[in-house]
């Protein structure tokens, strides 16, 4: 006699499979958006966003063939069913598991793929991870340009909000003004000179040309460079 609560559990399993992988493209399609609005803002960041796009590209893939193993076991269950054969019941838990499985693992996708912070922090993990890949034995001074660069941009971006000037980027929650973008309103709103955004613009081309590998490191000369113009910047948010 073949068990209906079987036919019921595993044909449902397999149309709810189904429907999860529209939700795991969705996913992916709203991911693309979001990686696309930040390299809008940045372009220093393309390279880094096409890495996080190959890695998605997998972790679809690897979905993709379980939810493929999944949906056949859960046929292969219901078409059994009215059958007496060995293994019958270790072919039914099989098919459970990569249900499960299955299903566990497109939430986890969807969730981090949606997470709003976690483009601007992979962006800056890969930056690190490429860094250390293409200069070994130059670490400290480039790390140092990178870390003061980055608090640089945020007591600019913290500036713009104190003082209104800020407007962050409509409908996605987590993208902001790229460093020029902050640098124009500064010299707009009046608040650095003609001088100082050209000095901003000029540091900003080193770490866009360290980001993108056409240079190897960060010398002695960028790094003082840098620290000027911070000397420079928080002397102009006092006036």
């Amino acid at each position: 006699m073949p068990n209906e609560n079987l036919y019921w559990l595993f044909s449902s399993a397999a149309q709810s499979i189904a429907a999860f992988v529209g939700l795991v493209t969705a996913g992916v399609a709203l991911a693309s958006a979001m990686l696309d609005r930040l390299a809008d803002q940045d372009d220093s960041l393309r390279e880094v966003i096409e890495s996080i796009r190959k890695r998605q590209h997998r972790s679809v893939k690897h979905i993709l063939i379980f939810t493929g193993i999944a949906i056949t076991f859960s046929l292969l269950s219901i078409y059994i069913n009215p059958w007496r054969m060995l293994f019958k019941s270790q072919i039914y838990s099989l098919a459970a598991i990569l249900d499960v499985g299955v299903l566990i693992g497109a939430i986890i996708f969807v969730v981090n793929v949606l997470r709003p912070d976690r483009y601007n922090r992979a962006a800056i993990a890969e930056f690190i991870a490429i860094s250390d890949k293409r200069k070994p034995n130059t670490k400290k001074p480039t790390d140092l340009f990178y870390k003061d660069f980055v608090d640089l941009e945020k007591d600019i971006r913290r500036f713009l909000v104190q003082h209104n000037l800020y407007v962050p980027s409509r409908g996605i929650q987590g993208m902001s003004y790229s460093f020029r973008q902050m640098v124009e309103a500064l010299f707009l709103n009046g608040k650095i000179s003609k001088e100082l955004t050209a000095q901003f613009l000029e540091i900003n081309k080193f770490r866009n040309l360290l980001f993108h590998g056409h240079i190897e490191k960060i010398g002695d000369d960028v790094l003082d460079k840098l620290k000027k113009i911070r000397i420079k910047w928080d002397a102009a948010k006092l006036q």
